[in-house]
């Protein structure tokens, strides 16, 4: 992860994600990819934190995607997972 995050990090935060007003991956709304990549995102904060930690953009993301009130009901009954 440590070669590939800051490439497609950067791309993410300042391109894609930066660059609406949305808040989310394209700029008309939540979308399956924002779920799919929220999801992501979830996984690469349990398996590298530390990496993880230095990506507050992405982060805030990911936390905005699970924040919305179907998501955020279902993520609080789900089983625990790493992936």
């Amino acid at each position: 992860m440590g070669q590939y995050l800051p490439i497609y990090g950067r791309q993410l935060a300042n391109h894609t994600l930066g660059s609406n007003t949305a808040g989310f991956f394209f700029s008309s709304g939540v979308t399956w990819v924002d779920f799919v990549v929220a999801n992501w995102f979830e996984t690469m904060n349990n398996l590298h934190a530390n990496e993880w930690a230095q990506w507050k953009v992405l982060e805030d993301y990911r936390k905005r995607v699970y924040a919305l009130p179907k998501i955020a009901e279902y993520i609080k009954t789900r089983p625990t997972s790493v992936m």
